[in-house]
């Protein structure tokens, strides 16, 4: 199970990593806005970031009709 209280530093780290924003606070900015990123889930820091914003309460599109 994915807990949400991770520093602030991993999330910026695999924000980074995985999406084209640089920190997870432009990333929440953008999904408070309404944005909803799309990820296949095929790497491990993919399922993390997908498994942190499940836990944050957001959703992600999936890839061929999957939706987290």
């Amino acid at each position: 199970m994915c807990k949400a209280e991770l520093p602030g530093e991993i999330k910026d780290r695999l924000v980074n990593a995985v999406t084209a924003f640089d920190t997870w606070d432009e990333l929440k900015a953008a999904l408070d806005g309404g944005y909803v990123p799309t990820l296949r889930g095929e790497t491990e820091n993919e399922r993390k970031l997908i498994c942190l914003l499940l836990a944050e309460g957001y959703r992600a599109w999936g890839n061929k009709g999957r939706n987290w």
